[in-house]
């Protein structure tokens, strides 16, 4: 039974990207959503881009162990995309160029469009390292499989992923998974309180340091890790140009 409401979801989520990218997808309907992308699509694409292994699997271990400072992940994740709607969303949507990239090139010259474009690929390989990592620890729990099988079922599920239709269907998949990972989490919060590890429980059984501290791994680490995470959330502008060229 556990097995296959897992297969059903997957199947789900699938399915809603392919019928949320339509019949007829272009080059511009598949990367800018036909530049018509609302509000709300556009908070699906961030967060579906954020919340992710980092933000779920990494994030409930990072607290597990460390306890509060954990909380840079998100806070890093806040700060960035703040500073991406105060200062590069609207120039990049009154450009109306697709990439980051683009935009650099139009105002720098082609030699900054180049590093923007090396640095991009190298930050999204580690990236896309990262969420290997994590994908792969989570479904070892739930299938069966060696980790190089593993590795080939993410894979397929990457690849079904970018060919169910684009931007759309990546905004339409972040809201499934916003609402399905807000779900889950609050059936756990609601859980654990039954169990009776309510907040002063926490606060009684578990000691201040490191638990109830934000620089539990040092001050000078914790906020390098926040200046890490402003800059990866800002790369963001090139990995999700519809967030803003394709904003109505």
């Amino acid at each position: 039974m556990f097995f296959l409401s897992v297969a059903a979801t997957m199947i789900f989520v699938i399915s809603v990207g392919v019928m949320a990218s339509g019949k007829k997808i272009d080059e511009e309907e598949y990367s800018l959503a036909g530049r018509k992308a609302n509000p709300f699509a556009v908070s699906g694409i961030l967060l579906g881009a954020l919340i992710g292994g980092a933000s779920t699997v990494g994030t409930a271990e990072m607290a597990y162990v460390y306890g509060l400072s954990a909380w840079w992940f998100t806070l890093g994740g806040g700060i960035g995309s703040l500073l991406l709607a105060l200062f590069i969303a609207e120039p990049l949507r009154k450009s109306g160029v697709t990439t980051l990239a683009q935009f650099l090139s139009r105002h720098y010259g082609l030699q900054m469009s180049r590093l923007a474009a090396v640095g991009s690929i190298i930050g999204t390989l580690i990236a896309v390292v990262a969420q290997f990592l994590a994908s792969c620890a989570l479904l070892s729990a739930i299938v069966p499989l060696p980790y190089w099988a593993l590795n080939l079922l993410v894979a397929f599920l990457i690849l079904a992923f970018i060919y169910s239709g684009g931007t759309k269907s990546y905004s339409a998949i972040g809201q499934v998974k916003l609402v399905l990972l807000y779900f889950t989490l609050i059936a756990c919060a609601v859980f654990a309180y039954k169990l009776g590890h309510t907040p002063r429980a926490l606060v009684k059984d578990l000691p201040r340091f490191p638990f109830f501290s934000l620089f539990a791994r040092g001050v000078f680490k914790e906020i390098k890790r926040l200046f890490v995470l402003d800059t990866w959330h800002v790369r963001h502008a090139n990995l999700c140009p519809s967030c803003f060229v394709g904003l109505k």
